[in-house]
């Protein structure tokens, strides 16, 4: 008997992975479906465009056009949805991804949306210009 529980044991052990490991791409499966309705709903070339958009506001007009065009043609967004599509199944839960879908399809969440145009368009020149800061003081650092 007690060999048969340690060869039950090892059994568990030994197949584990494999199991645990096909449950994993079930779910992992599951959770690209649920990414992929997510970046349906929130699309990424829409919020591109928009973004693009709004921070051209804060550039000189004649740079505005070229700004929208590297944007919007230029970039790949395919592949930008293609990452952020994975990048979704990959962090988060597949609760978590039917959540935020369910949010952003809601009267609440397609206004936050809306307005995330705004958002970034306030806090990527900062980023941008903290980024260009730090990036010439190290430049500076490393120059004799």
């Amino acid at each position: 008997m007690k060999f048969l529980k340690a060869m039950l044991l090892v059994a568990i052990f030994a197949f584990a992975p494999q199991i645990l490991h096909a449950q994993d791409q079930g779910d992992f499966a599951a959770r690209q479906a649920a990414a992929k309705e997510y970046t349906d709903v929130v699309s990424m070339s829409r919020m591109m465009l928009e973004m693009s958009q709004e921070v051209t506001k804060q550039m000189p007009p004649d740079k505005r056009d070229d700004f929208i065009h590297m944007m919007t043609k230029e970039i790949d967004l395919n592949k930008i949805q293609s990452v952020a599509q994975d990048s979704l199944a990959k962090n988060f839960t597949l609760k978590e991804l039917n959540a935020m879908t369910a949010y952003a399809k809601s009267p609440e969440g397609a206004s936050a949306m809306r307005k995330m145009k705004l958002y970034m368009a306030d806090i990527m020149p900062v980023m941008q210009s903290e980024i260009r800061r730090v990036m010439d003081a190290r430049a500076a650092r490393k120059t004799p």
